[in-house]
Formats: C-alpha cells, structure tokens, sequence
C-alpha cells in the first residue's frame, strides 16, 4: 500500500502547494522566517561557528514554544497548550555566554585540570543538561549538569565624573532664546513651543557625565 492508498483509506484528502510557490506555505513558512532570523541574530552576536546552527535552530525553538503567539486565541503559550501547566524558564540561558563544564574525575588525571572553559549553545530535548561548545575547538562539545554561566564577563563598570565647565552665554544669546520660546518663563515652568513643552534651559556650571572605566 503506498502512501495516497493509506491516506484515502483514513478519509483524508491530500492537497500539495505548486512548485515554485513557497509563499502558499504562509504560516510555515513565516515561522522559517522567524526561526532564521533569530539563528542568524544569534550566531552574529556570539561570534560562534556557522557550523552549529543545528544547536541554534534547536534552542530557538525551544525559546519560541515558550512565548506567546497570534495563533492561539487565549493568552496561552504553546507549550501550556500541549502538556496543560505553565512552561518554566530558569534553564534557559544566555546563548553564547561563557561557561565552565566541570570534569569528573574519573574523566581526568589527578593534576588535569577539573573546569573546562566554554560556550553555551542549546538544550538536549531528553534530559536536563546543557550543551557547552569548547572555546578553543568548535568541534568538540560537552553535555553536563554541572556548568557555571558567566552573564556578562566583559561588561564595563561605570563611573560618575564631574566637570566643570564655564558659561559662555552672552546677553545676545538669552535674548535670541528668549524670542525663540526656548527660556523657562518666571513661574519655573518649562516653556511651550510648537505644542510641545521643551526642556528647561540648565544654567549650572556643573554637569554630570557618565563615562565606562578604561575608556
């Protein structure tokens, strides 16, 4: 029995899509679409390998099934829908955040080192591990339990700077403001222009500027 017999044996009735015609797809093909453009989003900003776009796709799909979507009429996530409790997201994490994998130690000698280093890439669908990609050998991956995520290692630390600078602002200047509508008026009110309220002109010396550290 081949495969058109089956199907009209259970009563159902097969249509195909014209060849050369994706956009009949629509619905498949939009949620491609959405799963490429988050893999392609997520591959640029790790700077990871091509190669592990299976992993990337694998995640995204893992992340997608969790959020909410125009296809269901209630506030339901997929994933509500299928199993019928509220989906849980403490074990995702950052793609492409640094992470160290501990070695157990019958997979080491006495003086190897017990941590390697690396980045997260996805999930596996049947167990509760993660998937951690050498740093040094894109090839070569981990699947452990036993991993510690760095957020944001190369994330600067900020800091307040105070400068002095002086007030250049000649009478000239007020007076062309002030015919503008750009002066506060006397009640301490911020002026209206064009409809829209504009900001207060600051006439402290001082001004506060944030800068990163090492800039």
């Amino acid at each position: 029995m081949d495969f058109q017999d089956w199907l009209s044996n259970k009563g159902i009735h097969h249509e195909v899509t014209n060849a050369g015609t994706p956009q009949e797809n629509r619905t498949a093909e939009r949620l491609n679409r959405t799963i490429l453009e988050i893999t392609r989003s997520m591959l640029l900003g790790s700077k990871l390998s091509k190669t592990l776009w299976p992993f990337v796709v694998n995640y995204t799909q893992e992340i997608l099934n969790r959020l909410l979507t125009r296809a269901l009429t209630e506030d339901k996530t997929p994933y509500k829908v299928y199993f019928g409790k509220k989906p849980s997201v403490r074990h995702l994490q950052t793609f492409g955040c640094q992470s160290f994998v501990h070695v157990p130690g019958n997979k080491c000698g006495k003086l190897d080192p017990k941590v390697v280093q690396g980045f997260f890439v996805s999930i596996p669908s049947n167990r509760k591990e993660y998937i951690i990609v050498d740093d040094k050998n894109h090839l070569k991956l981990y699947v452990s339990c036993n991993v510690i995520f760095v957020k944001s290692p190369d994330r600067p630390e900020w800091v307040t700077v105070e400068i002095d600078e002086p007030n250049f602002e000649t009478e000239s200047s007020k007076v062309k403001r002030k015919d503008e509508g750009l002066v506060p008026n006397n009640d301490g009110e911020s002026p209206v222009t064009n409809g829209r309220i504009e900001e207060s002109i600051i006439h402290d010396n001082n001004r506060i500027v944030d800068i990163p550290q090492g800039f």
